[in-house]
């Protein structure tokens, strides 16, 4: 994942109008996705990948704690499954797996990226804003403002340790509740 996929989050600006006063009133939705790129050539890794994570949900393990589903939503009768897509692009030679849909991120978090940590600062960085929005269920903000504030006081990685590339190879260790500061390292 950490080379050839990305985890989204993403402002959406949205506007209504109120039916009782008439007045325009906007708001930041907030969008999420996993989306994993390869070349064209290796479609069939993707339908693979998707298949394979799919297997994992387990009706019987699987319950209706995840993002506020009923539990007739959820159930052995009306079996969750993942709902990834495949769109393909042959001018750019790329096919992509795309999740959008908050249940199936919120069952990738828990089922495979809590189990198995990411390499990269940045991809990290990126999971855990993404991470921090599907489980507090953040689906809508007030304004731009509030989006900016979310992702500073949210851009916080698990325990990791990497070398900064400097002259001096500075070793940095960042605890979980700490932020991503490189010039402290």
């Amino acid at each position: 994942m950490d080379a050839d996929g990305s985890f989204q989050i993403f402002p959406k600006k949205r506007s209504y109008i109120s039916k009782k006063s008439g007045i325009t009133s906007e708001y930041i939705n907030i969008g999420y996705g996993i989306h994993i790129s390869l070349s064209d050539r290796d479609l069939h890794l993707l339908k693979e990948i998707n298949e394979h994570l799919s297997n994992l949900v387990n009706p019987n393990i699987h319950s209706c704690k995840l993002v506020g589903q009923q539990l007739d939503n959820y159930n052995s009768t009306n079996n969750f499954k993942l709902s990834g897509k495949i769109y393909t692009y042959p001018k750019r030679k790329e096919a992509v797996l795309a999740y959008t849909k908050l249940l199936d991120i919120q069952f990738l978090i828990e089922n495979v990226f809590d189990k198995y940590p990411l390499v990269t600062l940045n991809q990290r960085q990126r999971y855990n804003l993404l991470r921090t929005g599907i489980l507090k269920k953040i689906k809508r903000l007030d304004n731009l403002e509030e989006y900016k504030k979310f992702k500073v006081e949210n851009s916080v990685v698990t325990e990791y340790i990497f070398r900064r590339e400097s002259k001096s190879k500075n070793q940095c260790t960042i605890k979980q509740g700490s932020s991503v500061n490189f010039e402290d390292c």
